[in-house]
């Protein structure tokens, strides 16, 4: 464990405590709750604390591969295109290595959320439903959660999709649920971050 790993494991078990979200007394205002929620849910299940991001890890990982094929089939309509995709998203040292032994272990739940989140949006922005939309605000909600970066995502799409709507002057309603979905995931757990800490222990 290194970098934010800690932080973020810290934090998961003074959840679990009741003692708030803080790091030894002091409110955290700078990691969002996706991880030490992730983490916490993980000890919960008995995961040891030291592998308890690892677990999602792996979990993700697994699910990204399947992500990107079906993004990429999708795309270009070819399968073979998607099989090497997904293969080499299974392969790709960035995810199967480096994080297991240098980082937070979010990388692969952040880039499966991502994903998803770009597979839905190309679905609202080609079909112009609700369905869609709102998988991608949630998709794009949760990978705030574990990342800031998610909001600038979430914000290149909604410009996307203005820009779509006003072009095409349809599909306002899926962008709306596409919006609404994202703030009623993000703002609620983001407001832990002012939650009162009573103790670090």
């Amino acid at each position: 464990m290194r970098w934010d790993e800690p932080d973020f494991l810290i934090l998961a078990r003074n959840l679990l405590r009741g003692a708030g979200y803080q790091i030894f007394g002091k409110p955290e205002l700078i990691w969002p709750p996706g991880a030490p929620i992730l983490a916490a849910s993980s000890m919960l299940a008995g995961v040891a604390a030291d592998q308890a991001l690892a677990a999602w890890h792996v979990l993700a990982g697994a699910a990204l591969a399947g992500l990107v094929y079906g993004l990429s089939r999708e795309v270009t309509g070819d399968a073979r295109v998607a099989i090497l995709a997904g293969l080499l998203t299974a392969l790709s040292p960035a995810l199967v290595v480096w994080p297991l032994y240098w980082g937070s272990n979010t990388e692969s739940a952040f880039t499966a959320l991502i994903v998803a989140g770009l597979w839905a949006s190309w679905r609202m922005l080609r079909q112009g439903r609700w369905q869609p939309a709102l998988v991608a605000g949630l998709a794009f909600g949760l990978a705030y959660l574990i990342r800031p970066e998610g909001l600038i995502w979430w914000a290149l799409y909604l410009l996307i999709g203005l820009v779509t709507c006003m072009r095409r002057t349809s599909g306002w309603r899926a962008l709306g649920v596409f919006a609404a979905v994202f703030v009623l995931v993000a703002l609620p757990l983001s407001l832990i971050h002012i939650s009162e800490p009573t103790s670090p222990y």
